[in-house]
């Protein structure tokens, strides 16, 4: 649980810094620096989330973690370094897209995987959350097209276009979409705690 509540700390100092993000008048005649925050925080959202997830699977792999007695290794691993060239052979894990993570984890689980816990309701705003870190990290025509779930209004037309108009946006009394995103991963990480 440890590590759940190391990314619930970092999650929610980034969800305060987007709320104030929300609270800041751009400059006039200035790229609106609310939508460069926006789209930098969201980033640190995400890879907060893949470091946590990551941290939490290496540390099962070792048994520095114990989640409850139905999630068993296949073969377990005396050291980090030995447990990275017997399952990964070096490469990295990738915790995008989320919906992929199950496939990609089952084959070192017994039973129980604790990576396959994500609830039917997060699973689209997980998915969006990949569509959107892409096109924030790679300005391309494809991860444009990938930004279909987005209203019109709010979606960019073209890569150079921020996607922060739809981070921000909010209906009255509702969290802003970064927000909800922000939740659906803290829910993911969550679920793969859980005991």
């Amino acid at each position: 649980m440890q590590h759940f509540q190391d990314y619930s700390r970092s999650a929610s100092t980034i969800v305060s810094a987007f709320q104030g993000v929300l609270g800041r008048k751009s400059l006039a005649g200035a790229l609106d620096e609310r939508h460069i925050l926006a789209e930098a925080l969201f980033l640190r959202l995400v890879t907060n989330a893949e470091v946590a997830a990551d941290r939490l699977f290496w540390s099962i792999m070792v048994g520095e973690c114990f989640i409850n007695n139905d999630v068993r290794l296949l073969q377990a691993a005396n050291s980090l370094q030995t447990a990275k060239a017997l399952y990964m052979h070096g490469k990295y894990m990738d915790w995008l897209p989320i919906s992929d993570v199950p496939a990609k984890t089952n084959k070192y689980f017994r039973a129980v995987n604790p990576f396959d816990r994500l609830s039917v309701s997060m699973k689209n705003p997980c998915s969006e959350v990949h569509a959107i870190r892409n096109f924030i990290a790679h300005r391309s025509e494809v991860s444009l097209q990938k930004l279909i779930f987005i209203p019109a209004a709010l979606r960019p037309t073209v890569p150079e276009e921020s996607v922060a108009r739809h981070l921000l946006a909010n209906t009255t009394g509702s969290p802003s979409n970064f927000e909800v995103y922000a939740e659906a991963l803290e829910q993911w990480i969550y679920s793969c705690c859980r005991r």
